[in-house]
């Protein structure tokens, strides 16, 4: 615009004004630099890199700055449930046997706490409970240093709940699994949801379990698992097989032991989150490989579900094309995907965009990669997150919180708001500039600026109100509006 405008210019003065053509030349160069805004460019970078610094102190890492202006239009987040939406620190309340119900005190990653429920029936049942649960778990648990009231976990939150209940009923787990020779070992999968492992008793080659439950026919366990489930825990099968003369770890013929029943705290902020982001028009889905009643409970905890929802499992994903996809999740009401794959993650995020979303979303493992590279803001964990996963991201999460999600929109908003503030005051300015070319071109007066006062007045004073505007912090009512158009203009 400035050079066609310094071009017009200059044949207007040259042929109406019937100046010099050094004349004409000069004032087509100063309309050029009086409508060229020198200042935005290092005021854009300098206020994108202030709010980088902002987020930063918020524990959200900004990896590319493009990413600050695209939060600014989020309409949907596709976030995990495990770590994110609750605390990741997992732990057993109850353990089911066939021959009735084991409740487990105290809360957390603490010591204390005993099981109560224990009967002559049951305790043979348990004893190889806690032996299927050490020999499988690759976890450990140490008293921490810094506070012996609690453990301190290295490895799975999942295997460490079962193994401090093992610990609160007694049972040495490092010699319980030092009894046992390892043959192999099938690692946990997602497309599975389990993990299994052949290993051989050294000193009593035979079991005896007590009283077991063929794992095809469980149906008192199925009843008791959904009602668990209902109410917000995570619930774990312990089974095992004697396979003394197959030597496999294959999983047919399974007899059940019992289920682990294990609850995760939400995070703290996290209801009060999910209400800023309803306010502000964003639409939250959640994307687990949890059970879809135990995440619809953590859903309604912590209000992403009030009523309705829909619910949508990794096998109808699987099934349904993107355009069957998109009808079902193209609703109102809160949608939940439960038993999902990282693979079904990335579908679930290209149908977001194909219905004009611009889409967040979180992972953690080296299999989210795909999803977070085709989201608008992939969104790495940065505590629990392989490197793979923050490599590939826009924005990391430095305290692995859905909280902090929140706060760098809300500064996505604002430097979005603050850049068209300074964009209006440095354009505004420069009206003045161009007038004493004018004058000079239609009046044939003196020129009152040189094209050196103009660039001084660009670079020496419009850039340090320009980037007091830039540093603004967020409105108190940053929330209260729906999410920009993607494709506004930021000169509306």
């Amino acid at each position: 615009v400035a050079i066609i405008v310094g071009i017009l210019s200059f044949f207007i003065s040259l042929f109406l004004t019937e100046v010099h053509i050094s004349v004409a030349l000069i004032f087509a160069i100063g309309i050029i630099v009086a409508n060229i805004p020198e200042g935005l460019m290092p005021t854009v970078s300098l206020s994108l890199a202030l709010s980088a610094q902002r987020m930063a102190q918020k524990n959200a890492l900004i990896r590319k700055q493009s990413a600050i202006e695209t939060l600014s239009a989020t309409s949907v987040i596709c976030t995990d449930k495990t770590g994110t939406l609750t605390q990741n620190a997992m732990f057993a309340k109850k353990i089911w046997t066939a021959d009735g119900i084991i409740n487990i005190s105290g809360e957390g990653y603490g010591i204390d706490g005993q099981l109560t429920g224990i009967t002559d029936q049951n305790r043979m049942t348990l004893e190889n409970f806690f032996t299927a649960v050490s020999v499988c778990s690759n976890t450990e648990i140490h008293v921490a240093q810094e506070d012996n009231s609690k453990w301190r976990v290295i490895g799975n939150p999942t295997e460490a709940a079962i193994l401090i209940a093992a610990n609160k009923y007694g049972t040495d787990v490092k010699e319980r699994k030092e009894q046992f020779e390892i043959i192999e070992e099938i690692p946990f999968s997602s497309n599975t949801k389990q993990m299994s492992v052949l290993a051989v008793n050294k000193k009593h080659p035979a079991i005896d379990a007590g009283h077991t439950v063929q794992f095809t026919k469980g149906d008192q366990m199925k009843v008791f698992n959904d009602r668990m489930a209902n109410e917000g825990y995570r619930l774990l099968a312990i089974a095992y097989a004697d396979r003394k003369a197959e030597r496999n770890a294959s999983t047919e013929g399974l007899i059940l032991l019992g289920l682990a029943v294990m609850y995760d705290p939400p995070k703290e902020g996290v209801q009060e989150a999910i209400q800023d982001c309803y306010r502000a028009g964003i639409k939250v889905s959640v994307v687990t490989g949890d059970y879809s009643l135990t995440a619809a409970a953590i859903a309604r905890q912590i209000g992403i579900i009030k009523d309705k929802y829909v619910t949508v499992t990794g096998e109808e994903v699987e099934k349904m094309s993107q355009d069957e996809l998109a009808d079902r999740i193209n609703t109102e009401l809160p949608v939940i995907f439960a038993r999902t794959t990282p693979k079904h993650k990335l579908k679930i995020v290209e149908t977001y965009q194909s219905l004009g979303h611009v889409v967040a979303s979180t992972g953690d493992g080296i299999n989210d990669v795909l999803a977070l590279r085709k989201a608008d803001i992939g969104i790495a964990m940065g505590k629990n997150g392989s490197d793979a996963a923050i490599e590939s991201s826009d924005v990391v999460l430095l305290d692995d919180n859905f909280v902090t999600i929140v706060e760098a929109i809300k500064e996505g908003r604002a430097i979005y708001k603050n850049i068209q503030k300074f964009i209006s005051y440095i354009l505004a300015s420069n009206v003045p500039e161009v007038i004493p070319f004018l004058a000079m071109g239609l009046l044939d007066i003196p020129l009152a600026l040189t094209v050196l006062l103009i660039l001084a007045i660009d670079l020496g004073t419009d850039l340090i109100p320009a980037i007091s505007l830039g540093k603004e912090l967020p409105d108190d009512d940053i929330l209260d509006e729906p999410p920009r158009a993607q494709n506004s203009n930021i000169l509306n």
